[in-house]
């Protein structure tokens, strides 16, 4: 299975639901969420160059929250997020995102949200700061191209998989799983043996490229540098994950991404997220309901890896 390029061969419409647990300390906070999220995905049309698709969101759901800054956090996210619920756009072989067609619907549902969100927080300072922030990526095409890009569902869908020829190793600059550094990465990706005439089954792995220098550190941490010494820390953060893809049309079946940075034993977030197609899940969910949401069809045991 050398040089194996996995790809989308034909149209389809699927639903998938998308889980993702976090885990953090934060030296004194403890934080912890689950939440779920719904898709309608369809690929409309392939090219040689593009696939036309839709992707709708049919619900959000915060399942579990440690506290009260959580719920906060979870709402305003949903509100913003009420403007990409439904996307219809260009995207290359690989996933990149080359055009927004039904942009005029998202810009009008924007200004409709900002009015009434000036309306009801005229007071709150720190809610119009965010207002403005988000006003600056609607009046810009290439901020909403980059804003879809890194939708949750598009992120781990084509994660380095589509379009390349496995196995293969490349590098790219990306933030920590704070989001407050950036890190130069290699990324690998190989198929598993595990793979079968019906499924191809691949291994991904995500880890810095060099070791991480201290200016890193006095960024990624200074905001609890007063609580912790940032000198004595040493992080070891990487990112693995895991998919199945059907091989006569190339739909992903399910994946799960892994990712944990841990600077201190006060100082960590683990991330898992697990991506499948509903019709899977709620075979699962009727077959082993106290596993489903880790995809153990596709690990042979749960993440427990320690910190």
């Amino acid at each position: 299975m050398t040089n194996q390029e996995i790809a989308i061969k034909c149209p389809f419409q699927e639903q998938y639901r998308l889980i993702i647990n976090m885990e953090s300390l934060l030296v004194d906070s403890f934080l912890e969420s689950t939440i779920e999220i719904r898709y309608d995905f369809h690929i409309l049309k392939i090219t040689e160059s593009f696939f036309e698709c839709r992707l709708i969101q049919l619900d959000r759901s915060l399942s579990k929250a440690s506290n009260p800054l959580v719920k906060e956090i979870a709402d305003v996210t949903t509100a913003f997020n009420q403007m990409f619920k439904e996307l219809h756009f260009k995207i290359t072989t690989k996933g990149e995102v080359i055009e927004v067609i039904n942009l005029p619907i998202i810009l009008e549902k924007w200004s409709r949200v900002k009015q009434d969100m000036l309306s009801a927080t005229s007071q709150n300072e720190d809610v119009k700061k965010l207002i403005s922030l988000n006003d600056s990526i609607f009046t810009n095409s290439t901020k909403i191209i980059q804003a879809i890009q890194a939708n949750e569902f598009l992120s781990f869908y084509f994660n380095h998989i589509y379009g390349n020829k496995l196995p293969f190793e490349n590098k790219s600059i990306k933030p920590n799983f704070f989001n407050t550094a950036y890190i130069e990465w290699v990324t690998s990706a190989k198929i598993s043996e595990k793979s079968t005439s019906n499924s191809i089954f691949l291994d991904l792995k995500s880890e810095p490229i060099y070791m991480l220098p201290a200016d890193f550190y006095k960024k990624a941490y200074a905001s609890f540098a007063e609580k912790i010494d940032i000198s004595k820390l040493f992080t070891k953060i990487n990112e693995k994950g895991k998919y199945q893809i059907d091989t006569q049309t190339g739909k992903l079946i399910r994946a799960e991404i892994n990712r944990i940075e841990r600077a201190d034993q006060s100082l960590y977030t683990k991330l898992t997220y697990s991506l499948i197609t509903e019709s899977l899940y709620q075979e699962q969910l009727q077959t082993s309901p106290k596993r489903y949401k880790t995809l153990s069809g596709i690990n042979e045991k749960n993440n427990s890896e320690k910190l």
